[in-house]
């Protein structure tokens, strides 16, 4: 498979429908990568890794990007922009808005709804008019602004269909991202397709004689580098890696933090961290364990599978035999936390504290809207560490960190 392409950066701002009528016509190109997990139509709610949370970010498109709000007491306003488009090519309408919303309160991300009131199980809002959504507070001292850039909140009409850059559509056994022009940002790739993972080494090979245009690393390439020259893209996604325990092993969390060797656990694409913006999880503890104990894993994630076999490994040296599940109930789970708010250590706190099952997440989303956000509480879950999200792609290729800010010139490189 020769390359496609060679890519070169051009940051692009958020544009309007009618603007994009003035768009060259340069645009296409197809990037092609492997997945590093689990392939599937993205969602907002479901960004369990960083590569979820990349894709979901190509597809759907924040609210702060939809439209603007106003907030006159407990009353908030919030107007889609004139021409704003969904993936069908249909205006985005207000009420739909409203129903994407209402369900995520059925969904694990329902504590980025902390700051609107309900009315039982739904949401207290109404759709106006066709672009017109007003919604009750149910707080009233935190930033609007920022909640509305939540990546949990994007609009979701249907299955795959938002109004981002890119429309996904599964085929061919793995994930294609086609461009969408009407989108409020607008991409110059034409197509992205990711492929099912491939073995280390077989990724590692075809990387090398040049017959992909991209591997992720840290999960099939496991940190390894290949001999012909690259360029390392860090895309600026990253989620800390949790492991929770069920309430009767929950005391053995800080025995395990006492002989835990996360620099072991850097083999499997884990920077060794402990916390979560200076939110740890239990003391070390004396604490004797004996017997065999269960870690349920994600289904079907490769690198869960890869951590929780590494795990495996450092209880069977602390003598506690320790078997993995994919599926049941366990003594043990790996959890992902993938914040919904962009550069917020708190947004990353509440989704750590979802993903665990502990109360509290919709406080803490509550505290990182707040100008001055209070103490946060100690995990009940210990941190193995952050998955990162970096891209390796051939040293002729440039381009900046996001699907939608890639532009390919009408040339092609020849794999010698």
């Amino acid at each position: 498979m020769s390359r496609r392409a060679v890519l070169s950066t051009l940051a692009l701002g958020s544009l309007s429908g009618r603007a994009l009528a003035a768009l060259p016509p340069a645009f296409g190109g197809e990037l092609r990568l492997p997945a590093p997990g689990p392939l599937a139509l993205p969602h907002p709610s479901r960004r369990r890794s960083p590569f979820e949370a990349y894709v979901s970010r190509a597809v759907y498109a924040p609210l702060s990007e939809l439209g603007g709000a106003e907030v006159d007491g407990d009353q908030l306003t919030f107007v889609l922009h004139e021409g704003v488009m969904r993936h069908n090519h249909r205006p985005l309408e207000a009420r739909e808005v409203l129903r994407s919303l209402a369900r995520l309160l059925r969904t694990p991300m329902a504590h980025w709804l902390a700051p609107v009131a309900r009315r039982g199980t739904r949401l207290d809002g109404e759709a106006v008019d066709t672009r017109t959504l007003r919604l009750r507070l149910a707080h009233t001292d935190v930033q609007i602004d920022r909640w509305l850039e939540c990546e949990a909140l994007a609009p979701v009409v249907a299955p795959g269909v938002g109004a981002g850059p890119f429309r996904p559509r599964l085929i061919e056994g793995g994930l294609r991202l086609s461009q969408f022009r009407a989108g409020v940002r607008a991409p110059y790739l034409r197509r992205v397709f990711f492929g099912p993972a491939r073995p280390r080494e077989d990724e590692l090979r075809a990387l090398v004689l040049g017959e992909l245009d991209g591997s992720w690393a840290g999960d099939s390439l496991l940190g390894e580098r290949p001999t012909q020259a690259m360029r390392l893209r860090d895309l600026n996604r990253h989620s800390h890696v949790l492991l929770s325990a069920s309430e009767r092993r929950r005391r053995e969390l800080g025995a395990i933090e006492g002989w835990l060797d996360r620099e072991r656990l850097r083999r499997v694409g884990l920077s060794a961290e402990r916390r979560i913006g200076g939110v740890g999880g239990p003391a070390a503890a004396r604490l004797a364990i004996s017997g065999r104990r269960t870690l349920r894993l994600p289904a079907g994630d490769s690198f869960a599978r890869a951590l929780g076999e590494a795990l495996v490994a450092l209880f069977d040296e602390q003598g506690i035999p320790l078997r993995l599940l994919e599926s049941g109930s366990a003594d043990f789970a790996l959890a992902q936390s993938s914040p919904a708010l962009p550069g917020s250590q708190r947004a990353a706190v509440a989704d750590a504290l979802a993903q665990t099952g502990e109360r509290g997440a919709a406080a803490q989303v509550l505290e990182a809207l707040r100008p001055r956000p209070a103490e946060a509480p100690r995990l009940n879950a210990l941190v193995l560490g952050r998955r990162a999200l970096t891209l390796h792609l051939d040293a002729d290729v440039s381009g900046g960190p996001n699907l939608w800010d890639f532009h390919l010139p009408r040339r092609r490189i020849e794999v010698p």
